[in-house]
């Protein structure tokens, strides 16, 4: 892996079950670390799905080796959210490839 690459900061959220007041189990995004990443934009669209603006967009992350990372996790990256499609490690250069898709909030 080429460090020069690693040019933009993503924070990786882990998803934790939490209890709330009304014992209601839901998802709470905890942070577990920030690192640089190399950043890949592959592709997007901006549709119409019931009068409602739906929009479609995939980034590809190269963060390095030794970052623990399931495909549960959520990337922050320039405000926007990320869920993790597919985890790929590569040992030869000594990175992990992250595949996401844009969530809709």
């Amino acid at each position: 892996m080429n460090a020069g690459q690693l040019k933009e900061t993503i924070t990786i959220f882990a998803q934790e079950p939490f209890q709330n007041e009304f014992g209601e189990r839901i998802e709470q995004l905890v942070e577990k670390y920030s690192c640089k990443a190399k950043v890949e934009h592959r592709g997007g669209s901006r549709n119409n799905v019931n009068g409602e603006v739906f929009l479609t967009n995939s980034k590809i992350f190269h963060i390095r080796i030794y970052h623990e990372i399931n495909d549960n996790d959520i990337v922050s990256y320039e405000g926007k959210k990320y869920r993790i499609i597919d985890v790929e490690k590569i040992k030869e250069y000594q990175e992990i490839i992250l595949t996401t898709t844009l969530i809709n909030e």
